[in-house]
């Protein structure tokens, strides 16, 4: 059976572009938040955050909900108050935790799963948005896993499905040789995989990217 290793190699091509370099991390995080709250103008929304004069950790979690609901909502409408909520309480540990200077986030000497545990610690964020803010924001080795990605590793025979979250999660790392840039364009990968092909029902193998790594036999089913 192919190693997930040797798929990763196989599938994966350019990574997303990177966010831009002037950035701080603080602004890296929420343009992540917004990503995955499905904002497709993220540009627009950062821009009026900036142009109300919440460009701070402490500035961000000292604004009410409301007001900050609103700036949003000035470029991206139909975000939900959750998204909102979300970013005030980033800010808020930022403030708490990192007195307010998000940029001690991007020293290379903390300890990556000491910001995984941090982040994921945020009300609203989580084990999953924490990864995305780990890789995304801070070019770190981390892998944002979802249900569609379980699904294709287990499938595959590279996961048991009695396997946790971090289990999968490191399980994707090591086999991206814990490269940022890996990890990005496998995630990447794996959704198109998972919407195109590798559905809960029944999986589509077909023409799939990953089909010449099934194990002997076929795709494996997942019980339940």
């Amino acid at each position: 059976m192919s190693t997930l290793s040797e798929a990763l190699i196989a599938i994966t091509t350019h990574p997303p572009q990177r966010r831009e370099g002037d950035r701080d991390a603080l602004t890296r995080m929420i343009a992540v938040l917004l990503e995955e709250a499905g904002v497709s103008d993220v540009a627009g929304a950062i821009d009026a955050i900036h142009d109300a004069s919440l460009t701070g950790a402490r500035a961000i979690a000292d604004a009410s909900t409301i007001d900050f609901l609103n700036v949003l909502r000035s470029s991206a409408p139909r975000i939900p108050p959750r998204v909102a909520a979300t970013i005030k309480h980033l800010g808020q540990w930022v403030a708490d935790f990192e007195d307010g200077q998000a940029e001690r986030l991007d020293e290379p000497g903390r300890s990556t799963q000491s910001l995984r545990d941090g982040l994921a610690s945020i009300k609203g964020v989580g084990r999953r948005t924490a990864d995305a803010l780990v890789l995304h924001a801070l070019a770190r080795p981390a892998f944002p896993l979802d249900r569609g990605t379980y699904r294709i590793l287990v499938r595959h025979g590279w996961l048991d499905v009695t396997a946790d979250y971090d289990e999968a999660h490191d399980l994707v790392v090591h086999a991206a040789g814990g490269s940022p840039d890996a990890l990005a364009a496998a995630e990447q990968t794996f959704t198109d995989v998972a919407r195109r092909h590798c559905r809960v029902q029944a999986p589509r193998c077909a023409g799939c990217p990953l089909e010449p790594f099934l194990p002997e036999g076929g795709a494996l089913e997942i019980d339940g």
